[in-house]
């Protein structure tokens, strides 16, 4: 990086204001959503500065920063538009001796996807660790990657709240001032007066309100509803509108909050006072959060392997992906009427109580093995199950991952049945094979006693062919045996 780019970055990340910052819920969840998919111990969120890499989320390790002599991550930066992977840093010169591969936390793998800003820096990573060589598949790939869109879609949003804090700060001291948007109307919203500052806050001079309806200058598909609150006011003495837009001076439409306070029984005013404010920020990064959560949540829904989340304290189904609905038969309703011990069959019942007891004694926040479930037409199928702790609307529940493993296990045992059977073939055709074989070895037996047909040295020639033939068969028979065994021992070691 050269120097210029450097500064920019570093500035980009200070400006931030995230370094040294408390732990916070919606990067943990995403750290745990990666390790979850990438199935390793270590998940963080760092932002690399020019000494050090601080840890914003740091799933399965305790440290929240190193020293940058020792950061992967920083390497992974040079790199900003792809994963940055070291699958053993044993065997790497660049990480070899470094601190971290040989002592605590003993890091072997690596994968790092740059965290890229609106401005085009690569702030720090999210990254996956274990402490074993591994490769990732395209598909954990492709969701590190859209997790770490997710963070920098966070940062971006953590932006946008801190301008939004400015400008509510701003507000505040216009307000004490009397800078902010005052206007005074009738009950028809006819304007009597409006306060300068509405060359800020909508690029109109004063005078230009004056005398004109307040609805020639709200959004067609607000003016309804900014109408009936007015009309509210007869009865009540003050009131919220709903947001609404409002032409601003240069065509564009602002979102736009205001209190109104019936005042028309004080001679001094006689009208509706209205304070307004821009509130365009806010509600575009209330949009951009809800869409943030819209694409969180096609990650779960749209997942091509059955998903649910389920109540830790009920055991009650809280939301189920259609991959799951599919696989299982129970219809979307259905899940959220049952708990999680529906879909075990009897005999597994007091097998998932201890597996929940155990795991709430030792808090685990990941777990995974391998189970019976039970579909709703009755089958019985089994499972790889992988679970992680999160939080749902409040409540304390887990996410699990499912994967159906029974075609495997009856290939399995499809295939140890025919390794038995070609050991019993091997060995019948063995005994079948060499039981003639010993009779012409014996033959040759009585023909080396006695054979006044043939002359000694004829006798002599075919006695060592016909031996020499049969020790050859009987050597072939024997190979076939030791081959067949060994061949069946290696398959079945394999699969």
């Amino acid at each position: 990086m050269t120097d210029g780019f450097e500064k920019k970055r570093l500035q980009d990340l200070k400006s931030m204001k995230l370094l040294d910052t408390l732990p916070e819920k919606e990067y943990d969840d995403l750290t745990n959503l990666a390790a979850f998919i990438c199935d390793t111990p270590i998940s963080l969120v760092t932002l690399v500065t020019n000494t050090r890499q601080f840890f914003k989320s740091h799933h399965g390790i305790s440290i929240t920063e190193t020293p940058i002599e020792l950061s992967f991550c920083a390497h992974a930066l040079k790199t900003p538009l792809d994963v940055f992977i070291v699958e053993d840093a044993r065997n790497d010169m660049r990480f070899k001796d470094n601190p971290l591969v040989k002592g605590e936390p003993n890091v072997v793998f690596y994968a790092g996807m740059p965290l890229v800003s609106s401005e085009g820096n690569a702030l720090g990573t999210l990254c996956v660790v274990d402490m074993k060589p591994r490769k990732l598949e395209q598909k954990q790939l492709e969701a590190l990657r859209s997790l770490a869109n997710q963070v920098t879609h966070l940062f971006e949003l953590r932006k946008n709240r801190m301008e939004i804090e400015r400008s509510e700060k701003r507000f505040k001291g216009l307000v004490q001032s009397g800078s902010d948007l005052i206007a005074i109307l009738d009950f028809e919203a006819n304007y009597q007066y409006v306060s300068p500052t509405s060359v800020n806050v909508l690029g109109i001079a004063p005078e230009e309100f004056v005398g004109k309806n307040a609805l020639e200058f709200i959004h067609p598909d607000d003016k309804e509803a900014a109408y009936a609150s007015l009309l509210r006011l007869e009865n009540e003495k003050q009131l919220t509108l709903k947001p609404f837009r409002f032409k601003h001076g240069d065509g564009s439409w602002r979102w736009i909050e205001t209190i109104i306070t019936n005042l028309t029984d004080d001679p001094a005013i006689s009208g509706l006072v209205a304070n307004s404010r821009d509130i365009t920020t806010r509600i575009t990064s209330e949009k951009a959060i809800k869409e943030s959560e819209r694409r969180y949540s096609d990650l779960f829904h749209l997942s091509p392997q059955p998903m649910w989340v389920y109540d830790i304290d009920t055991l009650k189904f809280l939301d189920v992906n259609k991959a799951a609905i599919k696989h299982y038969g129970h219809s979307y309703e259905e899940f959220l009427n049952m708990t999680i011990r529906k879909i075990r069959p009897e005999t597994e019942i007091i097998k998932l109580e201890a597996n929940l007891k155990l795991s709430q004694q030792k808090e685990k926040h990941y777990t995974h093995g391998e189970y019976v479930h039970r579909k709703k037409n009755g089958e019985e199928i089994i499972v790889d199950i992988r679970t992680n702790i999160l939080s749902y609307k409040g409540k304390k529940a887990k996410v699990v991952l499912v994967t159906d493993i029974t075609e495997r296990y009856k290939y399995m045992q499809a295939m140890e049945a025919q390794n038995e059977k070609l050991k019993k073939i091997a060995w019948t055709q063995s005994h079948v094979v060499r039981a003639p074989l010993a009779r012409i070895m014996g033959l040759i037996d009585l023909l080396k006693e006695d054979s006044p047909s043939v002359d000694q040295k004829e006798k002599e020639q075919l006695l060592e062919h016909i031996f020499q033939s049969a020790t050859e068969f009987d050597e072939i028979i024997r190979n076939i045996v030791n081959t067949t065994q060994h061949s069946s021992e290696n398959y079945t070691l394999g699969e």
